[in-house]
């Protein structure tokens, strides 16, 4: 038997103070970007809890005083990072990304054996 908790809703007004001076912590950029960087340091530093229902667009753009695209642009980046899950007519929820963002890495080169194979014109391995 599993037992669903109810989502916490955030008070825009929190969300508001949490963020603080968002927009003078990451000046260069588009500021739906910066936005963003600070409503996910809330969800990975843990203010914000997993699973939490955001304000919805509308109420944050008023609270911060941005238009609400600024606050739509910010929601789908950290939709497609991952930090948010959303349902079409149900506020955004906060998540953790399955698996950490990062670079991805080449791959390794093949080293060719120096072993013959049966192809191999020497029997022999070098000496």
């Amino acid at each position: 038997m599993t037992i669903e908790m109810p989502a916490r809703v955030l008070d825009v007004e929190r969300l508001a103070r949490e963020l603080g001076n968002w927009r003078t912590a990451s000046s260069s950029g588009p500021v739906y970007r910066g936005l963003a960087d600070g409503i996910r340091m809330l969800i990975v530093d843990g203010r914000l809890p997993v699973g939490a229902r955001l304000p919805s667009e509308r109420a944050l753009a008023e609270a911060l005083r941005v238009s609400r695209t600024t606050v739509t642009a910010a929601y789908t980046q950290l939709r497609d990072a991952g930090y948010l899950l959303a349902r079409r007519g149900a506020r955004s929820t906060t998540a953790l990304p399955a698996t950490p963002s990062a670079p991805p890495t080449p791959p390794l080169p093949v080293a060719r054996s120096t072993w013959p194979t049966p192809h191999s014109p020497h029997p022999h391995p070098p000496c």
